[in-house]
């Protein structure tokens, strides 16, 4: 992989405006990797090639994603990757431009996600659970067993 790249693109999910917006499993997974010692690489989506099945394959001519080589030095951190290839000279994280386009952290990226305004399912209450309403009362459950009973003697 390549680290030519200097800033990132109008697409890269990194970005905080224009950027590609994912689900909040897929930000933890990506972001959360280059906030990570042990994080890979994560190649821009404009250099890879796809199989028939629309698979993303990393070639040798595939660049990495300077947002999020932005993202994980302003977190202070470096991945493995990135350390080996700044030994190696392929890295330099001085000529990376852009740092005010991209993320601050994950909170901020979070906020951005596709999911994030979604009603997740909150647990219900005691008197919800044990089948009875506030205030004591429960009309659907005393018109059920009134059906019942009625089912019953007749």
């Amino acid at each position: 992989m390549k680290f030519d790249l200097k800033t990132p693109c109008s697409n890269c999910p990194f970005r905080r405006e224009g950027g590609v917006r994912l689900y909040s499993a897929r930000v933890i997974e990506i972001a959360g990797g280059f906030l990570s010692n042990r994080g890979g690489d994560f190649p821009c989506h404009k250099t890879v090639d796809h199989d028939d099945d629309d698979n993303r394959i990393t070639t040798k001519d595939s660049q990495h994603c300077a947002g999020a080589l932005i993202f994980a030095e302003k977190n202070e951190n470096q991945t493995q990757m990135m350390r080996i290839s700044e030994r190696l000279r392929l890295y330099d994280p001085a000529s990376y431009v852009g740092h005010e386009l991209v993320f601050d952290d994950l909170d901020e990226m979070l906020e951005t996600a596709v999911d994030r305004n979604r009603r997740r399912p909150q647990p219900k209450e005691d008197h919800e659970a044990e089948g009875t309403r506030p205030g004591g009362t429960n009309a659907p459950a005393r018109a059920r067993a009134s059906r019942r009973s009625s089912r019953r003697s007749g």
